[in-house]
């Protein structure tokens, strides 16, 4: 299988070096518009790769199975490619599952008569004795990009038996090279997603099976969450009623600029099409609107009645009209809750003044104390220990998940005691279900940090900040590889990683374009193809700038040409398992399914390896240290065993260091000394690394550096 193409931007052709049997060829991120002919190449890919440990039955159990493409234009139910079934087939087995396949000669018109899933199933189950698969496919053209034609497949995957089957879901976009391929190539060219949405669906299921065992021991999540997400400021997006404008005035970065919910409105058909699962929108509650000394209040986070829409946004009923028209694509709705402080000079301020700690503003941002009780940058700060202050931020709650929102982005999170986080969360998910999403915004860029707030607050997501940092240093700032592998190999500190929001830039930050400087489509790719849920932040689709506020917060431009596509935030490689390779130019990641994944010189790559994926076992490191003659050697770093970089907290480098990681992870650290006077000295020099080798013993020397 050979990509070589010549596009406006640059060549994607055969380069790099031999790995045993297979290629190292190149990942154009940085060439946008090369990235779609890719997706084709790993899709193909996707079904001839070794795959993770099936769960495996202990007894063998019957499955009748059905493989149905259903099409657009004509009303016969067609039976898929044979190459398709065939490997359902192996799925199955492979599973000691016995599958029966009926046919279009054996479902006949009963198909076109039953088009609902539920119809289909039962009909099914009437010829089973036991587990049911139904397959249906459809495809659908979409239109001619880069002389390719672009179809979407549409597939879900039925499984189980009696009433609740599992289920699940995915489109799939699929580009063929000629004209004359229609529905059955579309159809084929999807195997490689297909095969892995359905093992996840299957091993999800067996898991729960009395006699089931699996090489992981971990059951599969049956969907990919709820990501890619796409953040929107309402003022700066879309102005869809004139009528509420206001003194609205574009030309001010510091003022409005007449976004509203009914602008939002008209752009969920466009965010749909990009592919978004998740819109999560700034606070867009009655909130203080004159400017507070230079400082707008267009971003709405100067909340004085979380009870109340802002009339310059719309009203209740185009929120409700909004949460129709997500939910109707299958989308969600989460909105910007805001339950640290009130906006400057708010009425609540006289009307209750014993809901306000009353404290100065935040003198030492390391003092636990004042970050949780004093003010943030003037905004008075609530005190949630007051009964009265929590039932009305609970209140509030309830109110707008009776309208339909399907989650609240928490603001401010380390302003708020773990304690309030923890019970609000609680009583929020009795009132909205267990599915409801709660995403934690803990701006910290300490990973052991983030997993403490986020389980002792019980937030069902948080912002991946160690991450971001992490991503734009390496991509953008030439920092070393291996700071990024040591920062995904404290995902062992975090009880669910794949839970964790991921993003290139946001309104809080410089914008991706003005930090990467040509580099940002590369950070925005790798963050897709990592675990966790992307967020994608309003005009990011088309490199919008801004290296501070207000300029990373200004209105779109729709004119601009979209860079990020829906090829582009979806994720095409499997989960990251370890990491393979490191140097000081180069990490290599190995993945579940298609080729690793390998970034150099800020540029991502597909490495194809010679090999099995690297050992998680435990590893073993041995450091040494010559021992400097003005006080006791420790060697401290990143992660709970080498003390989260305090001094004080590390180990002891007495002849030797003897330290026990996970295999195919990354160890940041660094040597201190503490003198007999108590002083700490560090190392004049970066960062060591080191790759843990499963299984396996490390041994490294090394020099002071004073």
């Amino acid at each position: 299988m050979v990509l070589d193409r010549e596009t406006d931007l640059g060549r994607v052709g055969w380069e790099g070096r031999k790995l045993g049997n297979w290629e190292e060829r190149p990942f154009p991120v940085s060439q946008f518009p090369s990235f779609p002919a890719l997706i084709a190449v790993l899709i193909a890919l996707a079904g001839c790769i070794p795959k993770v440990p099936p769960v495996v039955l202990e007894t063998s159990q019957p499955v009748t199975v059905a493989l149905v493409f259903d099409q657009e234009n004509a009303p016969a139910v067609l039976d898929v490619p044979d190459s398709i079934t065939d490997d359902v087939v192996a799925l199955l087995e492979a599973r000691n599952l016995t599958p029966k396949v009926l046919t279009s000669e054996d479902w006949g018109p009963d198909f076109e008569r039953r088009r609902a899933t539920g119809q289909r199933m039962e009909w099914l189950a009437e010829r089973s004795s036991g587990l049911v698969l139904l397959i249906e496919t459809r495809a659908s053209y979409y239109s001619q990009i880069e002389g390719q034609f672009r179809w979407t497949v549409s597939a879900q995957a039925t499984f189980g038996e009696g009433e609740y089957p599992l289920d699940a879901r995915v489109e799939v976009p699929v580009f063929l090279k000629f004209g004359n391929e229609k529905e059955p190539e579309a159809v084929e060219a999807s195997t490689g997603v297909l095969l892995r949405r359905l093992t996840r669906l299957v091993d999800t299921a067996l898991g729960a099976e009395d006699g089931a065992t699996t090489g992981s021991n971990t059951a599969v999540p049956a969907d990919d969450g709820y990501g890619p997400v796409y953040f929107a400021m309402v003022d700066r997006f879309h102005n869809g009623d004139p009528g509420n404008d206001a003194d609205a005035d574009p030309t001010d970065p510091q003022g409005f600029h007449g976004g509203d919910l009914r602008g939002v409105i008209e752009k969920v058909p466009y965010l749909h099409e990009l592919g978004f699962k998740t819109l999560w929108l700034s606070p867009i509650f009655a909130m203080r609107t004159d400017k507070h000394g230079p400082w707008g209040a267009y971003h709405g986070y100067w909340v004085t009645d979380p009870y109340a829409i802002e009339p310059r946004f719309g009203t209740e009923a185009d929120l409700r009209e909004l949460a129709d028209e997500l939910h109707a694509r299958d989308m969600k709705l989460v909105l910007d809750f805001v339950a640290n402080h009130v906006g400057p000079e708010a009425p609540l301020l006289t009307e209750q003044p014993d809901w306000f700690h009353h404290k100065d503003d935040i003198g030492d941002w390391d003092d636990p104390v004042q970050a949780e009780t004093h003010d943030v940058h003037g905004l008075p700060d609530l005190d949630q220990s007051n009964e009265a202050v929590y039932q009305w931020l609970l209140g509030a709650a309830g109110k707008w998940i009776g309208v339909g929102v399907d989650g609240f982005r928490l603001d401010a999170v380390r302003h708020v005691s773990t304690d309030f986080w923890a019970r609000f969360n609680d009583d929020v998910r009795l009132a909205a279900g267990e599915d409801f999403l709660l995403i934690g915004e803990l701006f910290d860029g300490r990973p052991g940090e983030v997993a403490r707030v986020w389980r002792e607050g019980r937030f069902g997501q948080m912002f991946d900040f160690p991450l971001h940092y992490a991503v734009t240093d390496v991509i953008c700032k030439d920092a070393h590889p291996g700071h990024l592998g040591a920062m995904l190999s404290l995902d062992r500190l975090y009880e669910d990683p794949a839970q964790l929001a991921t993003f290139a830039d946001n309104h809080d930050l410089p914008r991706i374009a003005s930090v990467c400087d040509g580099k940002e489509a590369g950070a925005v790719r790798l963050l897709v193809e990592l675990r966790g849920q992307p967020v994608v932040t309003w005009g990011t689709e088309w490199w919008a700038e801004g290296a501070e506020e207000p300029a990373n917060r200004a209105s779109p431009q729709w004119e601009y040409p979209i860079a990020v596509t829906p090829e582009f935030v979806s994720k095409v490689l499997g989960d990251v398992v370890g990491i393979a390779d490191l140097n000081d130019s180069r990490i290599v990641f190995a993945t579940t399914e298609g080729p690793w994944l390998l970034v150099e010189g800020g540029a991502l790559r597909l490495d194809y390896p010679p090999g099995e994926p690297p050992s998680p076992e435990p590893g073993t490191l041995r450091i040494t240290c010559d021992q400097p003659p003005y006080g006791d050697l420790m060697v401290v770093g990143a992660g709970p065993e080498l003390g989260d970089w305090n001094p004080a907290l590390g180990v002891r480098v007495d002849g030797e260091a003897l330290l026990t990681f996970p295999g195919a992870s990354v160890i940041e650290y660094k040597f201190v000394v503490h003198t007999p006077g108590g002083e700490v000295l560090w190392e004049d020099r970066p960062n060591r690394y080191a790759l843990v080798h499963g299984g396996q013993t490390l041994r490294l020397s090394h020099s002071w550096s004073s």
